[in-house]
Order: C-alpha cells, then structure tokens, then sequence
C-alpha cells in the first residue's frame, strides 16, 4: 500500500522542473570555488555567470566582474556529474577533486524564490584559458585569502573574507603523509588502481601510504598503512625522497616521505580504498596514469 505523504510546514515538495522561473518557486544551485595550486581562481566576464543576469554593481567594474562557477544541478544528474559539468563549460577544465564546505537555504529578496545552495570548494586540473566558456572570459585571476579583489559580481571582499575565515579557508598550514614503494623478489613494485569515487585522483594508480595524525609516528604510520591498504606485513623501511606539494582538496601544503620496503612472498589483500593491483616494473608504472609526485618517487629508483 502507498504511503502518502503530506506537508503542513512550507517543506519542499517539488513538482516537475519547469523551464522558466517562478516567482515564490524553488531552485538548487550550485557555487563552486575554484583552486588551483593552493591558490583561489575567478574568472572575469564582461557580460556574467552564463544563464543569469548581471548583479546591480556591474557597471562599476567597466571590464567586467569576478565570478566563480555557478549553476543549477539538473534532474536525474549526480551532484558530482554536476559539479564536474558546470566547471567544464564555464572554465574550460576539468577538476582533480572537489569536496561540499556548506549547504545554504534561503528566501531571495527579488523573486521569492526558496533557493537551495550547496557551496563546493574545487580544485582544477589547469588553469582556466581565455575565451569562450558559456560566454566570453577575459581574464583569469589567483589570489589568496589575504589578498581577496573586490571585484566580484555576487560576493563583497568582506564576505568572502568572513566565508573562507568560517569554512577554515584561510589556514595555510602542512601536514605530513607517507608512500611505501613495496618491491617483491622480482623487483617489481606493487602498484594499486584508486576508485572511480576517490575524493581525489579518481581512476589513478597509487602507491601505498597515508597521513601522518598528530602525535603519530611516521614510520609506524607507513607500516600500518601499508597493513592497512594492502594486507601486507613489512618488516623494515629504508627512506627514498621526500617532497611537497598543495592538497588536491584544500590547497594547504603536505609533505609527503616515501621509503622503500622488500617483500619476500607477498599475498596482497587491498583494501576499500582501491579496485585492484598489479605488480609491475620501473617502466611499467610510469607508464600507467598516475601522479607527478608519485612518479617521482618511483624515477628514485635505482
């Protein structure tokens, strides 16, 4: 038997979308901050955010006013399918990793319209080009949260300000990460596929390690995780290289030690994190798609 459901309380009940708007209606949209390379990134367009209109103080700004990416999520499509779109037509690139830093509800004053708003904080696989995305980008600018323009369309620089301070977007801080290039007795080195619902690095093959939590000890972390991601127990570790490089999520800096352990007879039992293994050579991996730091590492090899 159906269940039928009833609302007393002005909750959202959506009927089917609809090609124009509606005064009193609801929408859900989506405004994604873009980085990259620890820096913030906005795109300056004469005309604005494709699909809307201009803000009332446009015509400060002769050139045109900073925009992020933004737009409506469309029906049947996953928020991440959306995010990813959004960025593609409006920036021209596709983004490594994105994560939701909040979720607004509010009423707008021009139309009453109930106005649902995840806000994602994205990070770009390139930089944004000149040209056409949705309309015409004339310029593309990075900058940090101590030097914030105050050029934007649809933020203050004094609100941008208090979100990044409120979202924790203004610490600039390092944290610590290990990788373990385990070798068996053939010299090949364990390689492992990340899934296609990875936060970061989607689809990409890795090496086993992980973060370094306060207080933690760094080569006892790399021998858990190694535990951890791989079902393998290491006896000893003998250090490679070290590097540092921006999170693909925050943009705050990390770095990463990567060490060297040899495995006899391995029985390799990965964990949720990854889809499958290979054991390959030096060549073989760099090869494979995979990231710069990670490649990295593996050249260190003799």
């Amino acid at each position: 038997m159906a269940f039928d459901y009833h609302w007393d309380n002005s909750e959202a009940n959506f009927g089917p979308p609809l090609a124009d708007e509606v005064a009193g209606g609801t929408h859900i949209t989506i405004e994604i901050l873009l980085k990259y390379k620890g820096n913030f990134v906005a795109l300056r367009r004469p005309l604005a955010i494709p699909g809307h209109e201009k803000p009332e103080k446009a015509g400060q700004f002769p050139s045109g006013c900073l925009y992020f990416c933004h737009n409506l999520i469309r029906k049947h499509e996953s928020f991440e399918d959306c995010v990813r779109r959004i960025v593609r037509e409006q920036a021209g690139v596709e983004i490594e990793s994105y994560r939701v830093i909040n979720i607004d509800s509010m009423v707008q004053d021009k139309d009453g319209q109930w106005a649902f708003m995840p806000y994602v904080l994205a990070e770009l696989s390139a930089l944004p080009v000149l040209g056409v995305c949705g309309n015409e980008v004339t310029e593309v600018v990075s900058f940090d949260h101590d030097h914030i323009p105050d050029e934007f369309g649809w933020w203050t620089k004094e609100e941008l300000s208090n979100f990044f301070q409120k979202e924790g977007l203004d610490i600039s801080w390092y944290g610590i990460s290990t990788k373990v290039i385990v070798l068996n007795k053939e010299g090949k080195l364990l390689t492992m596929l990340r899934g296609a619902t990875a936060p970061a690095r989607p689809l990409t093959w890795d090496l086993p390690g992980g973060d370094v939590d306060h207080g933690d000890n760094i080569l006892e972390t790399a021998l858990r995780e190694v535990k951890e991601e791989a079902g393998i127990e290491v006896a000893s570790l003998t250090f490679l290289d070290t590097t540092t490089s921006p999170s693909h999520i925050s943009g705050n800096f990390w770095l990463t030690i990567a060490y060297v352990a040899h495995v006899e007879n391995p029985e390799v039992k990965i964990s949720w994190e990854h889809d499958e293994y290979r054991w390959v050579t030096k060549d073989e991996f760099l090869a494979l798609k995979s990231s710069q730091k990670l490649r990295r590492f593996v050249e260190k090899l003799a």
